[in-house]
């Protein structure tokens, strides 16, 4: 873009730069050659510009164009700007469109004026008078484009030279953004009655406004799961969006400045102010030292509400674990306000608090677990819990806790606790069923008077037992992967494949570094119950309620009210004692 100059002095710089002067100019040397007919040569428009792009010759243009058409028939179309130009300069549908009819009054304004002089200079008293040449500028309403238009002399009139332009261009404000090209092409050739762009101004750049891009869906899609079968399994449709610390939920992208252009008035064009990006930062979220990612700050459950990101360590379930909600899988504790329906699971490595009632269903927390109604298990629920666990009423069920078990009643069912079973609020009673705790059973009655078996069991760590179990089998599957392994090793070493042997040899030592720290996790876990902590205490125990500890075994085959039941080391043996004493 040519900087802002005085006009005349810079269009006759850059004529004077490429080696000529303009045909007809009065600061020529020596006289200027014969102007060439000012014939106007039709430009074929290109396939893929538009219609808009060009004027069509009617009216007093026309009529000027026949007077010096030199017999031509076809009048030319009139191109405004080539594609490029007009990209360039966002001169683009409708824009372009409106430019094209403001050119198009102009030009029929101007050629209806220069007919009437034309017309004058025919008619004068002494005959023909001349008529210079005439050159107008035309800018855009934008002012981001000028355009040259010149009308050719009569009866030997003076040509259009530099300063005619010059004088046009100032009059038209242009004062900066003049093409060189422009202006050599112009006064190589004078070409008359043609539109030909000579300054363009610099068109400001738009900037971008920030945006944030989310990397988890604000929804899930609740896909049916096919099982293997080709049963849709409608319990398996995800509920829960788990997250885990520091994970990206949206990156941030800064807005960037745009910058401004000019005016070929010399007046600046200032670009729209962007606008920075809207984070949806929640609870439990927080934005990056640099800015540019959300990230989580806890383990949860991540929800979008009210234009943000949450991250909630409970998930709450306002209704039924079912159909509705599918699989229960979340990293936090978990509240559900209705049941739990059969076979679904819930697992949460926090607590887990159902309001309702528990069916036949899977429950597993990390942490404490409350059922407050109860559970109906149907022989096919299991709970466990690695804190404490609690429950109104438990039927047909297996529980395994970490920490103690309370509850109210516990019909014909199978718990484990590594610490204590308490059920002596409301009717307090165990009827039927298997019990084992680390230390202490206490409960209001055990048995019933129909003479159900009730088998109940200290000194045993079942909970720890059963973690235990699952990391020996862990273990199992890992050395069974091991010698796997080893086997195609082996053979690969047989068929000569050495490097397929070396890749499963590398595989190895991963695998058994593995299973020792299982290994020896699980052997951690190996604990010893001290004999005299253990103690049973009941109001009444009906027969036959059977109590064990380690090889030791006490049989009721009566009725024992306000019974204590506990070890004696001196003897070694189970003695009962009375709760009274």
């Amino acid at each position: 873009m040519v900087k802002k100059w005085k006009v005349g002095a810079l269009i006759k710089n850059l004529i004077t730069e490429e080696g000529s002067a303009p045909r007809g100019d009065a600061d020529a040397p020596g006289e200027a050659d014969p102007a060439p007919a000012p014939a106007v040569a039709e430009e074929k428009p290109a396939p893929e510009l538009t219609q808009t792009q060009y004027l069509e010759m009617h009216g007093s243009l026309l009529e000027l164009w026949k007077e010096f058409s030199d017999g031509e028939l076809t009048p030319p179309r009139v191109r405004l700007l080539d594609e490029e130009k007009a990209e360039m300069l966002h001169l683009t549908g409708k824009k372009l469109e409106f430019e094209r009819v403001r050119l198009t009054a102009q030009l029929e304004k101007d050629a209806k004026k220069r007919l009437e002089e034309l017309r004058r200079a025919r008619e004068g008293e002494n005959g023909e008078r001349p008529l210079d040449a005439v050159c107008h500028v035309y800018v855009s309403k934008d002012k981001l484009v000028a355009w040259c238009f010149a009308f050719p002399p009569y009866a030997g009139g003076e040509e259009m030279n530099s300063a005619m332009l010059a004088c046009a261009l100032e009059k038209a404000g242009v004062n900066t953004g003049i093409d060189p090209q422009s202006m050599v092409e112009i006064f190589r050739q004078v070409r008359y009655l043609r539109l030909i762009p000579v300054a363009f101004g610099q068109p400001e750049t738009e900037g971008k406004d920030g945006y944030v891009t989310e990397k988890y869906p604000r929804e899930l899609s609740r896909e049916v799961v096919i099982d293997e079968h080709g049963v849709a399994d409608y319990r398996a449709m995800n509920y829960v969006q788990l997250i885990k610390k520091d994970s990206v939920i949206c990156e941030i992208t800064p807005p960037v400045e745009g910058t401004p252009g000019m005016r070929l008035d010399g007046k600046p064009i200032m670009p729209r102010t962007v606008q920075a990006a809207k984070v949806p930062c929640g609870l439990n979220t927080t934005l990056t030292e640099d800015g540019l990612r959300l990230i989580a700050t806890m383990d949860g459950h991540l929800e979008y509400s009210n234009g943000a990101f949450y991250v909630r360590p409970v998930l709450e379930i306002r209704g039924d674990v079912d159909y509705s909600t599918g699989n229960i899988d979340f990293i936090g504790d978990v509240q559900i306000a209705g049941d739990v329906r059969e076979n679904f699971s819930v697992r949460a490595t926090g607590s887990i608090t159902v309001d309702g009632i528990v069916e036949a269903a899977s429950v597993e927390s990390g942490g404490d677990m409350t059922i407050t109604r109860g559970v109906v298990g149907d022989n096919r629920a299991v709970l466990k819990c690695g804190g404490v666990f609690r429950v109104k009423y438990l039927e047909n069920s297996r529980v395994y806790a970490g920490g103690s078990v309370y509850a109210d009643c516990i019909m014909t069912s199978e718990v484990y606790s590594d610490q204590s079973i308490e059920v002596v609020e409301g009717r307090g009673s165990i009827i039927g069923g298997t019990l084992t705790a680390g230390e202490l059973i206490r409960a209001n009655m055990i048995g019933a008077q129909s003479g159900r078996k009730t088998e109940l069991t200290l000194g045993v760590l079942p909970y720890t037992e059963y973690a235990r179990e699952r990391l020996r089998k862990s273990v199992n599957e890992i050395e069974r992967e091991i010698e796997m392994i080893e086997g195609e090793r082996r053979r690969m070493e047989i068929m000569g494949d050495k490097a397929k042997a070396e890749e499963r040899r590398a595989r190895l030592p991963l695998l058994q570094l593995k299973a020792s720290r299982l290994a020896k996790k699980a052997e951690d876990l190996k604990e010893q119950v001290d004999p005299a902590k253990c103690r049973l205490e009941c109001v009444t125990v009906y027969p036959v309620t059977v109590v064990q500890l380690g090889s030791l075994k006490w049989v009721a085959d009566q009725v024992h009210r306000q019974c204590k039941l506990i070890y004696d080391a001196q003897s070694r043996t189970l003695r009962e004692l009375s709760l009274r004493g």
